[in-house]
């Protein structure tokens, strides 16, 4: 049945031909590129592992677990580097160590000459207990460089990497306006 013109039951839309796919971009399978790809996975991977490796090797070895697991390098970081401290062999176990050391060889010598219980003991132990305060410090300095010299280095090594997609993409841009045939697009 016929719906004449104008009725309400029959309002076709008007006909809207399909928006045409926009054309591949040819350049994006070029060899060089691709390859400039998986190279910055494959390399950007074992670059994050390099530098994970070196942040867990500093982080045993300074001792501190607090900062192990701050890093969020995993639980087995912190627990090792606290196994470090309580064996002894950590960077602030050696610093623990060498304080209780000092320390005793202040108390040793005041009571040697017979002035322990002077004003002096005060003293030389509050200049010992600085000392230790000093050398923790320079200590906790020197692991915060050392990670920050990690991280550096992984990240200019992945900076690399990108620099050379970027270098392989605008090769691959120069290769098809030169040769658009060789990506299957006509020259008009």
């Amino acid at each position: 049945m016929a719906f004449p013109s104008g009725s309400p039951a029959y309002n076709p839309a008007p006909y809207k031909p399909p928006a045409p796919k926009p054309a591949p971009n040819p350049y994006l399978t070029d060899p060089g590129y691709l390859g400039a790809i998986t190279q910055q996975k494959q390399q950007g991977q074992a670059i994050d592992q390099q530098t994970t490796d070196a942040l867990s090797r500093l982080l045993v070895q300074y001792g501190d677990p607090n900062i192990a697991n701050g890093l969020n390098l995993g639980p087995s970081v912190g627990a090792e580097a606290s196994a470090n401290t309580n064996a002894g062999i950590s960077t602030l176990a050696q610093l623990n160590h060498q304080h209780d050391l000092n320390r005793r060889a202040v108390v040793n010598a005041l009571a040697a000459h017979g002035i322990l219980n002077s004003g002096d003991t005060g003293y030389r132990l509050g200049e010992e207990d600085r000392s230790y305060g000093i050398a923790n410090a320079n200590a906790h300095q020197s692991l915060m460089d050392a990670i920050s010299q990690a991280q550096n280095q992984g990240l200019a090594s992945k900076a690399t990497l990108q620099n050379n997609v970027l270098a392989a993409l605008e090769n691959a841009f120069q290769n098809y306006i030169t040769n658009p045939a060789f990506y299957g697009q006509a020259q008009k």
